[in-house]
C-alpha cells in the first residue's frame, strides 16, 4: 500500500523545497517565494478543469486547458509528494491555477500562513520546472494578506468560487476579494465556479473589470454549463462566450502590461 502522505510529511517537504527555491535564486518577500515574471500565464484558456479530472480534457484541447487545484485538501496533500512525477504530464496543459491548499480564517493564524506557504512553495517549484502559472488569490483572514506582495501588479489571477469565501462571515470574502481586486489591478479575474453579478459589484463597486469564468466539474457534467466572460462596466455585466472573448482579447496576450 503506498505511504500516506501527511502534515509532518509536508513540513519536511518544505524545508527542502524552500533550500532548493533559494538556491535557484527565487525571491523571498515577507517569508514566502515569489513566482517568476516570466513564469506567470498570460494568455485566456479555452476551458479550466481540476487535476482530480484532468483526463476529461481531450488531447487536442489540453494545450488551451488550465489544471487547477481546487479541492478537498485530502486529495491535495498527496500532490506534494508526487509533484516531480507529475510535471511531465502537467506540461501537456497550457499550465496551472494556484494550489489551493486549505486557508480560511477560523484556523489559527500559524496555520493560515503555513498553509499559504506551501502553496507558494508548490507554484514557484512547478514554475521552475517550466509550467506556467496563473497565480491564485486565496489569503485566510485579513492578518494574512501580505502574500498579496508577491503577486505581480497587472497580473491576471484567479478566485475560487464555490462557496469558501463566505466561511468567515457575511461578506466577509467579497470584501477580501475587493482588496485583492485593487491592489492587483488584473486585467481579467478569473473565477472557477460562478461569479454572480452581485458579486462583481461587492468586488469592483463601480471600477470596470473584466471577467472569465470557468464553471465546476460538476456544473459541466449535470448542467451543462459552459465557460464565459462577463464584462463588468460598474453597474451591469455585459455576457459573451469565452471563444468570443478570446478572439477579442487575443489569446496569448492577455497580462502583457505585468510591470
Amino acid at each position: 500500500m503506498p505511504k500516506i502522505f501527511t502534515e509532518g510529511d509536508l513540513t519536511r517537504w518544505s524545508d527542502s523545497k524552500i533550500t532548493y527555491l533559494a538556491e535557484a535564486g527565487i525571491e523571498f518577500k515577507n517569508g514566502f517565494p515569489v513566482i517568476p515574471k516570466e513564469a506567470y500565464y498570460t494568455g485566456i484558456p479555452h476551458d479550466i478543469q481540476t487535476y482530480q479530472f484532468r483526463n476529461n480534457v481531450k488531447e487536442g484541447m489540453r494545450s488551451k486547458t488550465l489544471i487547477c487545484y481546487f479541492s478537498n485538501d485530502n486529495h491535495l496533500i498527496q500532490r506534494f509528494s508526487k509533484i516531480d512525477d507529475e510535471i511531465p504530464e502537467l506540461k501537456q496543459y497550457a499550465g496551472i491555477c494556484g494550489f489551493d491548499f486549505s486557508v480560511s480564517i477560523g484556523m489559527p493564524r500559524p496555520i493560515q500562513r503555513s498553509h499559504l506557504l506551501v502553496n507558494a512553495i508548490f507554484n514557484c517549484y512547478a514554475a521552475l520546472r517550466g509550467i506556467k502559472i496563473l497565480p491564485n488569490c486565496r489569503v485566510g483572514d485579513m492578518g494574512c494578506m501580505n502574500i498579496l506582495d508577491t503577486f505581480q501588479p497587472n497580473s491576471n489571477i484567479i478566485s475560487g468560487e464555490l462557496g469558501c469565501k463566505r466561511n468567515g462571515g457575511l461578506k466577509y470574502g467579497m470584501h477580501q476579494l475587493h482588496i485583492i481586486q485593487t491592489r492587483i489591478a488584473p486585467n481579467i479575474l478569473f473565477a472557477y465556479g460562478s461569479m454572480p453579478e452581485k458579486d462583481m459589484r461587492a468586488a469592483c463597486g463601480f471600477k470596470p473589470q473584466k471577467f472569465a469564468i470557468y464553471p465546476s466539474n460538476r456544473d459541466k457534467q449535470r448542467n451543462h454549463k459552459k465557460a464565459y466572460a462577463a464584462l463588468w462596466d460598474g453597474h451591469k455585466a455585459h455576457k459573451k462566450s469565452i471563444e468570443d472573448f478570446i478572439k477579442d482579447e487575443g489569446e496569448f496576450h492577455v497580462g502583457k502590461d505585468i510591470v
